[in-house]
């Protein structure tokens, strides 16, 4: 029961953190609120942190942060990648 409390007081202090950090702070709020978010089972939630991380990485030019966040898409959309080989596909090509 300590853990749900846990992850909500982390989200708010993430959303808080994202609404005043630079690029590179975005970038890492984005991040730990998808991992939260994946967590508790909220794919759509996680995967569009994910999302909003990986544009933060592409503007700062930064190709371990953009790895962070691909690998975190992919991660959480293996499942959905499994049913749709042309989604896969799509994704990396874009990627």
């Amino acid at each position: 029961e300590a853990a749900p409390k846990f992850y909500k007081k982390a989200i708010e202090m993430h959303l808080k953190h994202k609404e005043i950090a630079d690029t590179s702070g975005k970038f890492l709020a984005h991040i730990n609120l998808g991992i939260i978010y994946n967590q508790l089972g909220d794919e759509e939630k996680s995967n569009i942190n994910h999302q909003f991380a990986l544009r933060y990485a592409v503007q700062m030019s930064s190709l371990p942060g953009q790895k962070v966040a691909l690998g975190n898409l992919g991660k959480i959309g293996t499942r959905d990648f499994k049913h749709n080989p042309d989604k896969l596909i799509s994704f990396v090509e874009n990627y």
